[in-house]
């Protein structure tokens, strides 16, 4: 009973401070700079993120038991396909900004959102909850990464999105957990994170964009997230029982 507390509050402290970072970093650059551009913000936001998390890693010495020393694995690839599907086919749409530094500056934050993301969630978070029951370890990151995401409720976005929006993200974490724990390492994970959010960015030209509602959005996110919950599923089969 004592482990499953401990357990839960470090799972607590880490969830609030990603949650807090993201609440505490927004209002406070919204303040202090109220004329910053989208992706100005955004920029901070995730690179900084991504710096303090990987200064976290180095002072705790945590990166080989999250994940992070398994290279990157070919076989493992092939496992991510939903991603990579939803990342071909935001990329035929092209690219709403043409100029090549903002396109690389979209790059290098969709890089910082794969590696902080995969990192937190697939990785320390599963760490935490403990390899040798993978399919439990699995199955809660894979929902707390879904619902972190309704955290963007508290922003100037149609709730109907921020919702769909999160039911694609835990089906997205199931692939991505599954994928982490039968390759043993994150690497795959981040290079298919970083591809899917890079095209969705890219194409839509800024997260505002990319975040509008419509039914056929909500449509296509949701038939991903089915057949993402489908495949993850199978994944979920392959690990070792609890």
């Amino acid at each position: 009973m004592a482990v499953r507390a401990r357990t839960g509050l470090v799972l607590l402290a880490i969830c609030g401070a990603v949650l807090g970072w993201e609440l505490v970093l927004g209002a406070g650059l919204t303040i202090a700079a109220p004329g910053m551009s989208e992706f100005g913000l955004y920029a901070i936001d995730k690179l900084g993120f991504a710096l303090a998390f990987a200064g976290f890693l180095t002072a705790r010495h945590l990166w080989r038991r999250c994940g992070f020393a398994g290279g990157l694995p070919s076989a493992a690839l092939p496992l991510l396909w939903p991603l990579w599907l939803i990342a071909a086919l935001s990329g035929i749409q092209g690219f709403a900004d043409q100029d090549p530094a903002r396109i690389a500056g979209w790059f290098a934050i969709s890089a910082a959102v794969g590696f902080g993301e995969e990192g937190v969630f697939r990785g320390l978070i599963i760490a935490v909850l403990g390899e040798d029951r993978p399919r439990r370890a699995v199955a809660l990151s894979s929902l707390l990464f879904g619902a972190l995401h309704l955290a963007g409720l508290l922003a100037p976005v149609d709730y109907r999105y921020i919702l769909v929006q999160a039911v694609a993200a835990g089906s997205l974490g199931l692939v991505l957990g599954c994928t982490r724990l039968l390759a043993g390492s994150l690497w795959p994970g981040i290079v298919a994170h970083t591809m899917l959010d890079f095209f969705g960015l890219a194409a839509a030209g800024g997260v505002a964009d990319a975040m509008e509602f419509s039914e056929a959005t909500a449509a296509v996110i949701l038939s991903g997230a089915l057949v993402s919950l489908a495949w993850g599923a199978v994944l979920w089969r392959r690990l070792p029982s609890d």
